[in-house]
């Protein structure tokens, strides 16, 4: 491969690189959880959610998170639902575009070597060479 071309590609993710960084800070606060649709059952003792798992009440949203190292299921009431969702999928989404920023420099760092490998040149003086040829 070709210098030019090596720089070229470096441009390229570079812009790339700048444009998720941007989505990066721009980022708002978000839920880092995952959505979960539950049945449960409440505590009356006559109530039909006794019985059989599809009748039990729901399905109903909770978030599983994770606090000093345990699990927690935390209901989300149904007026929070949307909201509740659209912090989950924000986290998501900045993941994803850490995952893909940190690729890019992988592949940046893979393109740097190259061109150092391809800028490499003798030293016009060592052993075996003669002053003054």
């Amino acid at each position: 491969m070709n210098i030019s071309r090596l720089r070229r590609n470096v441009l390229d993710l570079a812009q790339e690189r700048s444009s998720l960084e941007t989505r990066l800070i721009k980022h708002e606060r978000f839920v880092k959880g995952s959505p979960v649709y539950l049945r449960t059952r409440c505590g009356k003792p006559s109530c039909r959610c006794r019985g059989a798992k599809r009748d039990r009440h729901g399905p109903r949203l909770y978030v599983s998170i994770v606090v000093s190292g345990k699990q927690r299921m935390v209901y989300v009431p149904k007026e929070w639902v949307e909201k509740t969702c659209a912090l989950v999928e924000q986290a998501r989404s900045f993941r994803a575009a850490r995952k893909q920023w940190l690729k890019i420099n992988q592949q940046l760092w893979k393109i740097f070597r190259q061109m150092e490998q391809l800028k490499v040149q003798a030293l016009p003086y060592g052993p075996g060479k003669k002053e003054g040829r």
